[in-house]
């Protein structure tokens, strides 16, 4: 069973170098002007993306955001936080670049006056929806779940920050009641009804259970959260594409000894034949790539690759679903991504 209840994930440090394919990447950091102090939860985004998810973070404890695979090019970039007045200002996004964006926003002006600005609309303080998201069986906070209106697609989605907070302010919510589904890699999808008071702050909490899988005999949890694969866009690929997906837990409970052969034939859509070679769909012999770089010209799998080091596999069984990044000469026939402790 391949998990499909995952976030787009929302890292919140800048990628370190690695061999990987180059990518857009951007680092906001928001500070508060009078103190220059670092300020968590804070909404950032970029309002004229096109893709879903990629536009909306929450800074993390150390005030930071950070936007992996962003679209190159001129944006505006917002930021909104509870006693703060937003901030908008140009942000120019470069292909294969790390572009890293300082953000001071002062503090709202509070008066009697301003208390009655909006007149279409009572007294009262803005309306939020805050959704904390733990893991029920540590209490650990979950980062990058998905948090989503059911019956109201209209309203946006979001993402937990580190702290497993995820934050809907007055433009993303309605009064009433509403289904909340809360999804995230590994766990279980769970729904329940919140109702979204007027001119107050309404706080839920939602504790996600491990989602169980069956691999051949071999039961396991997969709750596990791993930034390096974040940053390489595991988790977006996992949650978009039709692809076969194994996390960081999934790995560690597969057999296999000290030939990577070995424990990829425990691999839905892989078949290991017994003179060591490998196929997909059928009968076609994949591209491999090795921490996002291709290892066409590899004769041997196993003479370059230690089965302990694999934290993540993906498999594409068909030409069709391989990602186009990962298309890069048009004669693949399916595809092999492996991800090791090393990226």
């Amino acid at each position: 069973m391949t998990p499909r209840s995952l976030g787009i994930a929302t890292a919140l440090l800048a990628l370190a170098a690695t061999g990987a394919s180059a990518q857009q990447i951007v680092v906001v950091e928001v500070r508060e002007a009078a103190t220059g102090r670092l300020l968590p939860e804070v909404r950032i985004e970029f309002p004229g993306m096109p893709v879903p998810g990629i536009g909306v973070a929450l800074t993390g404890d150390d005030g930071r955001a950070t936007f992996v695979e962003a679209p190159a090019g001129r944006w505006t970039l917002r930021a909104s936080a509870f006693g703060y007045e937003e901030r908008e200002l140009p942000v120019e996004i470069l292909p294969d670049t790390t572009t890293f964006v300082r953000v001071e926003v002062a503090a709202a002006p509070i008066s009697l006056d301003s208390i009655a600005v909006r007149a279409d609309r009572p007294r009262g303080a803005p309306r939020y929806l805050l959704v904390d998201v733990y893991d029920a069986a540590t209490g650990r906070p979950v980062e990058a779940a998905r948090v989503e209106f059911v019956d109201s697609p209209d309203l946006r989605v979001t993402l937990t920050a580190a702290s497993g907070r995820s934050v809907f302010g007055e433009d993303q919510t309605e009064t009433g009641r509403w289904t909340l589904r809360v999804s995230a890699f590994g766990y279980q999808d769970q729904e329940m009804e919140v109702e979204v008071l007027p001119d107050a702050t309404t706080v839920v909490r939602v504790e996600l259970a491990a989602a169980p899988f069956e691999l051949e005999g071999v039961s396991a949890t997969a709750g596990g959260f791993d930034r390096r694969l974040a940053y390489q866009g595991f988790y977006k690929r996992a949650f978009l594409d039709p692809g076969i997906f194994y996390g960081p837990e999934q790995m560690d409970e597969i057999p296999g000894g000290v030939r990577v052969t070995a424990k990829l034939k425990y691999l839905r859509g892989v078949w290991v034949s017994t003179d060591g070679s490998v196929t997909v769909g059928g009968n076609c012999t994949p591209t491999y790539y090795l921490n996002g770089l291709s290892m066409r010209g590899f004769v041997n799998l196993n003479d370059v690759v230690r089965p302990r080091d694999i934290i993540a596999v993906e498999v594409y069984d068909r030409k069709e679903l391989i990602p186009p990044e990962f298309r890069r000469t048009g004669l693949e026939c399916g595809a092999i991504l492996i991800w090791t402790r090393q990226m």
